[in-house]
């Protein structure tokens, strides 16, 4: 089992520092957009970046999850060359369209929609965007099924470096304000979609295959209900916020949201790009029973990660803010933490759903989301009127909490995994520990403040194995691997 942990966790570092160098771009961007752009502008482009994500998802119809379901199918060149070729012509075919449509008909929709920001050229920018971008979703899966991690990173790096490099003059140097970040990503995007078409250009033929277009649509089509229904849970605030709010106030809480994402997105994203072949991978190769521990060993590991990631997010949410923002956003501060726990549920619900798409049984996602979308909504409409960001921020929380209890136990109904629940509920005890304890930290000056914290954060591995949360295999194995590490030092000095 250590083997198969051991790949998994090398291919996740891999996409991990992927993430890290991706996301470093933002790590420099948003405090010079931040600073350089006013709080209505860059409230714009918050508003713009949930529709470009919601077009993405439509545009791109499922086609990574069938890809990288449908291809361990079988090992032959020819079906996999028919796959991907299909899933090229169906994904082009029907985004073009889409697109089409969009610009001729969708302007009076999005200005009932969103009151201040217009439909052109903010939105036709954001449509040929996408447009361009959707195949690449084929070339990105493809590294995936493949192990090629590398490549994949690779690739998603010099992306968003050209996305940065494009983006920063025109918003500093040429004062270009939401329209910058917006023509940068359509010019990056439109060039590295040769780059990628190249990378996939071995897996591709003039073929299409209609019963393999059935039967992916069938596959892929039921998580577009489930994507869409994740964007609202991450989204609607913002959309509604702009309705009773200005866009200074959208802007706060695009900040409080990032800066609560950031840890997950550049870490917890990259694990889960790595589960779900990995998951794949493992039921094929393995007995039932064998694999079903394998998973519930992860789901373990898994939590006990993302715990850790929520806990420095909540920590450290005032510094975080005042890294990536300004004092423009301090407001930001008061709701970090609420979404931080709301990023923990959000994460923690995709451990147990791998078993729907491992089943193909994606259809049982879709009430979980549907319920969970009302609840975002019906909160979002109680408490954005009077309480704002606040409202917003606890609204997401409710709703992603509420998803990830359904979807434990409508996952345990459709396969049964034995996750160990007592050493997930010692984790759960330390980070609640931890988080009353930051109530304790001294206020008096920044320094002595931040040490406490620190000192908190490392307190997390030291109450897992005072609690008794590590398993003596596990332990067995850390100092099997220090020994070995000490060794291999000696030896080379």
């Amino acid at each position: 089992m250590y083997a198969r942990i051991k790949t998994l966790f090398n291919e996740s570092f891999v996409y991990s520092v992927g993430k890290i160098l991706g996301r470093s771009f933002s790590v420099v961007t948003m405090p010079i957009f931040t600073r350089a752009m006013s709080v209505s502008e860059y409230g714009i482009l918050s508003l713009l970046r949930p529709f470009q994500e919601l077009l993405r998802i439509f545009f791109e119809m499922g086609a990574s999850a069938s890809a990288a379901r449908f291809y361990y199918d079988s090992d032959a060149i020819d079906y996999r060359t028919r796959l991907f070729s299909t899933l090229f012509f169906l994904i082009f075919g029907s985004s073009l369209l889409i697109s089409v449509l969009l610009l001729l008909f969708a302007e009076p929709l999005w200005r009932a929609l969103v009151k201040d920001v217009p439909f052109s050229p903010y939105v036709v920018l954001v449509i040929f965007s996408a447009l361009v971008t959707a195949p690449a979703v084929l070339t990105r899966t493809l590294f995936r099924v493949q192990g090629e991690a590398r490549r994949f990173v690779k690739l998603d790096f010099l992306y968003t470096l050209s996305i940065a490099m494009l983006a920063i003059p025109a918003v500093v140097i040429f004062d270009m304000g939401a329209l910058g970040p917006l023509l940068s990503t359509l010019i990056a995007s439109t060039i590295f979609f040769f780059v990628y078409l190249r990378h996939l250009r071995l897996h591709l033929a003039f073929r299409f295959s209609r019963s393999l277009a059935k039967q992916m649509l069938a596959f892929g089509l039921p998580e577009i209900p489930v994507r869409v229904g994740n964007w609202m849970l991450k989204s609607i605030g913002q959309v509604m916020l702009q309705h009773y709010w200005s866009l200074a106030t959208v802007a706060v809480f695009s900040v409080a949201f990032a800066v609560a994402n950031i840890l997950f997105e550049l870490v917890i994203n990259a694990v889960h790009w790595a589960i779900q072949p990995f998951y794949y991978q493992v039921a094929k190769e393995e007995t039932q029973d064998k694999s079903d521990e394998i998973f519930a060993y992860v789901g373990t590991l898994n939590t006990t990660i993302i715990l850790f990631f929520g806990l420095c997010t909540g920590l450290l949410g005032k510094e975080l803010i005042w890294i990536f923002a300004s004092s423009k956003y301090a407001d930001a501060e008061s709701i970090v933490t609420v979404l931080a726990i709301s990023a923990i549920f959000q994460f923690l619900f995709f451990i147990p759903s791998r078993v729907f798409y491992l089943e193909k049984k994606m259809l049982y996602l879709t009430p979980l989301l549907l319920f969970a979308v009302v609840i975002n909504i019906g909160c979002n409409l109680l408490l954005i009127p009077e309480h704002g960001a606040v409202g917003a921020a606890w609204a997401n929380l409710i709703a992603f909490g509420g998803r990830s209890v359904l979807g434990l136990i409508l996952a345990q109904r459709v396969h049964y995994i034995a996750y160990d629940y007592k050493r997930i509920g010692k984790a759960f005890a330390v980070f609640m520990a931890l988080m009353l304890a930051r109530y304790l930290i001294p206020a008096e000056s920044a320094v002595p403040e931040l040490i406490f914290k620190l000192a908190l954060l490392a307190m997390y591995p030291t109450l897992l194995y005072a609690s008794g949360f590590f398993e003596e295999r596990e332990l067995r194995r850390a100092r099997e691997l220090f020994r070995e590490q000490v060794v291999r030092r000696v030896m080379r000095s």
